[in-house]
Protein backbone atom coordinates (compact mmCIF):
# COMPACT_ATOMS: atom_id res chain seq x y z
CA UNK A 1 0.00 0.00 0.00
CA UNK A 2 0.75 3.27 -1.00
CA UNK A 3 0.89 5.41 2.13
CA UNK A 4 1.12 9.45 1.83
CA UNK A 5 1.75 11.81 5.19
CA UNK A 6 1.15 15.56 5.61
CA UNK A 7 2.19 17.05 9.24
CA UNK A 8 2.87 20.26 11.59
CA UNK A 9 6.27 21.56 11.46
CA UNK A 10 5.63 22.05 15.01
CA UNK A 11 6.26 18.31 16.05
CA UNK A 12 3.19 15.82 16.62
CA UNK A 13 1.83 15.52 19.87
CA UNK A 14 2.95 12.21 22.02
CA UNK A 15 -0.65 11.13 21.24
CA UNK A 16 0.10 11.69 17.59
CA UNK A 17 3.37 10.29 17.76
CA UNK A 18 1.25 6.69 19.36
CA UNK A 19 -1.79 7.11 16.65
CA UNK A 20 0.54 7.11 14.27
CA UNK A 21 3.26 4.39 14.85
CA UNK A 22 -0.30 1.91 15.27
CA UNK A 23 -1.29 3.37 11.72
CA UNK A 24 1.92 2.13 10.08
CA UNK A 25 1.79 -1.25 11.56
CA UNK A 26 -2.18 -1.54 10.90
CA UNK A 27 -1.34 -0.46 7.15
CA UNK A 28 1.71 -1.97 6.63
CA UNK A 29 2.97 0.25 4.14
CA UNK A 30 5.31 -0.76 1.18
CA UNK A 31 5.83 2.45 -0.10
CA UNK A 32 5.24 5.62 2.27
CA UNK A 33 5.85 9.56 1.08
CA UNK A 34 6.48 12.45 2.96
CA UNK A 35 7.92 16.33 2.40
CA UNK A 36 10.05 16.64 4.29
CA UNK A 37 9.90 18.92 6.82
CA UNK A 38 11.18 19.75 10.39
CA UNK A 39 8.54 18.23 12.94
CA UNK A 40 5.81 15.69 11.93
CA UNK A 41 7.48 14.40 8.79
CA UNK A 42 10.88 13.70 10.05
CA UNK A 43 8.76 12.37 12.77
CA UNK A 44 6.92 9.92 10.78
CA UNK A 45 10.09 8.96 8.71
CA UNK A 46 11.83 7.85 11.73
CA UNK A 47 8.74 5.49 12.69
CA UNK A 48 8.80 4.00 9.28
CA UNK A 49 12.00 3.14 9.66
CA UNK A 50 11.41 1.79 12.85
CA UNK A 51 8.24 0.03 12.70
CA UNK A 52 9.02 -1.05 8.88
CA UNK A 53 12.89 -1.34 8.16
CA UNK A 54 13.95 -1.92 4.91
CA UNK A 55 10.34 -3.47 4.18
CA UNK A 56 9.06 -0.11 2.95
CA UNK A 57 10.30 2.51 0.25
CA UNK A 58 10.29 6.14 1.40
CA UNK A 59 9.22 8.66 -1.40
CA UNK A 60 10.55 11.98 -0.28
CA UNK A 61 9.01 15.11 -2.37
CA UNK A 62 11.12 17.89 -0.54
CA UNK A 63 9.94 21.80 -0.62
CA UNK A 64 11.82 24.34 -2.26
CA UNK A 65 11.81 26.09 1.22
CA UNK A 66 15.58 24.56 2.46
CA UNK A 67 14.97 26.53 6.18
CA UNK A 68 11.87 23.85 6.99
CA UNK A 69 14.00 21.15 5.29
CA UNK A 70 14.83 18.15 7.67
CA UNK A 71 17.15 16.54 4.75
CA UNK A 72 16.30 12.74 5.68
CA UNK A 73 17.49 10.39 3.30
CA UNK A 74 15.25 8.08 1.61
CA UNK A 75 14.95 5.73 -1.24
CA UNK A 76 14.08 8.00 -3.88
CA UNK A 77 13.65 12.05 -4.03
CA UNK A 78 11.86 14.08 -6.38
CA UNK A 79 13.31 17.02 -7.58
CA UNK A 80 12.69 20.21 -4.29
CA UNK A 81 9.36 21.74 -5.72
CA UNK A 82 7.10 24.79 -4.27
CA UNK A 83 5.05 23.44 -1.11
CA UNK A 84 1.77 23.06 -2.70
CA UNK A 85 3.23 21.54 -6.11
CA UNK A 86 5.08 19.43 -3.17
CA UNK A 87 1.49 18.00 -1.32
CA UNK A 88 -0.60 17.41 -4.38
CA UNK A 89 2.36 15.27 -5.48
CA UNK A 90 2.40 13.24 -2.06
CA UNK A 91 -1.78 13.09 -2.56
CA UNK A 92 -1.45 12.05 -5.90
CA UNK A 93 1.16 9.39 -5.35
CA UNK A 94 -0.94 7.80 -2.71
CA UNK A 95 -3.48 5.34 -1.84
CA UNK A 96 -4.16 6.68 1.32
CA UNK A 97 -3.07 9.71 3.11
CA UNK A 98 -2.27 10.51 7.53
CA UNK A 99 -2.57 14.15 8.41
CA UNK A 100 -1.25 15.10 11.57
CA UNK A 101 -2.37 18.87 12.20
CA UNK A 102 -1.29 21.53 14.75
CA UNK A 103 -4.28 22.52 15.31
CA UNK A 104 -7.72 20.15 16.45
CA UNK A 105 -10.36 22.32 13.61
CA UNK A 106 -9.60 23.08 10.25
CA UNK A 107 -8.10 26.09 9.35
CA UNK A 108 -8.08 27.91 6.15
CA UNK A 109 -4.32 28.67 5.94
CA UNK A 110 -1.76 26.22 6.96
CA UNK A 111 -0.18 23.45 4.74
CA UNK A 112 -1.25 19.94 6.85
CA UNK A 113 -5.15 21.38 6.32
CA UNK A 114 -4.32 22.28 2.56
CA UNK A 115 -3.50 19.26 1.72
CA UNK A 116 -6.07 17.29 3.58
CA UNK A 117 -8.41 19.55 1.74
CA UNK A 118 -6.38 18.07 -1.53
CA UNK A 119 -7.30 14.43 -0.51
CA UNK A 120 -10.84 14.97 -0.07
CA UNK A 121 -10.82 16.53 -3.59
CA UNK A 122 -9.26 14.00 -5.39
CA UNK A 123 -11.11 11.26 -3.04
CA UNK A 124 -8.14 10.08 -1.10
CA UNK A 125 -9.17 8.00 1.91
CA UNK A 126 -7.36 9.80 4.82
CA UNK A 127 -6.56 9.43 8.49
CA UNK A 128 -7.10 13.07 10.27
CA UNK A 129 -5.07 12.42 14.02
CA UNK A 130 -5.38 15.13 15.90
CA UNK A 131 -3.13 16.77 19.12
CA UNK A 132 -5.54 14.79 21.55
CA UNK A 133 -4.73 11.04 19.74
CA UNK A 134 -8.62 11.11 18.04
CA UNK A 135 -8.66 9.62 14.69
CA UNK A 136 -10.79 10.96 11.88
CA UNK A 137 -11.38 8.77 9.24
CA UNK A 138 -12.31 10.28 5.49
CA UNK A 139 -12.94 8.47 2.43
CA UNK A 140 -12.82 4.77 3.37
Amino acid sequence: MRVGFTGTHHGMSMAQVEQVRELIVDLVPEVFSHGDCVGADAQAHDIVRAVRGAKCRIDIYPSESRGMRAFKRGDFTAPAAPSLVRNMMIVRNSAVMIATPYEPDEQLRGGTWSTIRKARTRRVPIYIVLPSGVIIEEGF
